[in-house]
């Protein structure tokens, strides 16, 4: 599959939009865990760091289902500014505090799955800072149950196992920590007004990263892609405007997982 983008000129002459790529995080081939965590991140709008607010936290990557799961970020607003809340990509089954940013929920045993890309930012009002998306694994019930909670600390790397008659198959999984510069100015020397956020297209081929995020949160800037198995992926980012513009792509990066 070939995405199609429509590249404007937003922002590329002048070489401001730049990724870089670290690994956070894969899990071992003996089935444990990595040690870097997929959300123990937090990214600020360019050229407020020091007056935005601070979001963190590890959310739990998996629920049973019929299982109480609840996250709550810590947050502060340096200014002492009263927060709200934000999240893209909720799950169905939970629900969202938007004065607390707590997730919580007890998703069905008909709510198995993968959720992915959710991002949780807190806002002053004025300038917003945004955890790194994360993903939210719910299996099959499991008997007790155990709640999943979690509101801080260090989560863990992703490794899964299954079993067969000739024994236990481990897969291995990594995580890539990516994080960009935003363009301040059109290509006509103007400041930029209306970012709107950005589009991360990867893949295991330079020539074709068919694989895409979109992030809606101009502020947001760090990002981790999990889930990524083991061998070169291939990464780059493109800036658009309220109006749907594009830049040119910021120049691929690569890793290995």
């Amino acid at each position: 599959m070939t995405i199609e983008r429509t590249r404007g000129f937003l922002g590329h002459v002048f070489g401001l939009l730049t990724i870089t790529a670290a690994l956070a995080g894969c899990g071992a081939p003996d089935g444990s865990s990595g040690s870097a965590s997929e959300a123990s991140a937090s990214s600020t709008i360019a050229g407020a760091a020091t007056t935005s607010p601070t979001v963190s936290g590890s959310p739990a990557a998996t629920v049973a289902a019929n299982t109480a799961y609840s996250f709550r970020p810590t947050s502060r607003s340096p200014l002492g500014m009263a927060l709200t809340f934000s999240i893209q990509n909720k799950p169905s089954w939970a629900s969202f505090g938007l004065l607390t940013g707590q997730l919580s929920g007890t998703p069905s045993a008909s709510e198995t799955g993968k959720y992915s890309g959710i991002i949780i930012a807190a806002s002053d009002g004025t300038t917003s800072t945004a955890l790194p998306g994360f993903s939210i694994q719910v299996t099959p019930a499991t008997s007790p149950p155990v709640a999943a909670s979690s509101s801080g600390g260090t989560s863990s790397g992703a490794s899964s196992s299954s079993s067969s008659s000739g024994g236990t198959v481990a897969s291995t999984t990594g995580s890539a920590s990516l994080s960009w510069s935003a363009p301040t100015q059109n290509t006509d020397g103007t400041a930029l007004t209306n970012l709107a956020g950005y589009d991360i297209y990867y893949g295991t081929s330079a020539t074709a990263m068919t694989q895409k995020v979109t992030i809606t949160t101009a502020g947001l800037q760090t990002y981790v892609i999990s889930n990524l198995s083991s061998g070169k992926w291939y990464f780059e980012v493109i800036a658009v405007n309220s109006t749907g513009v594009e830049s040119n792509p910021s120049g691929a990066v690569s890793m290995t997982i």
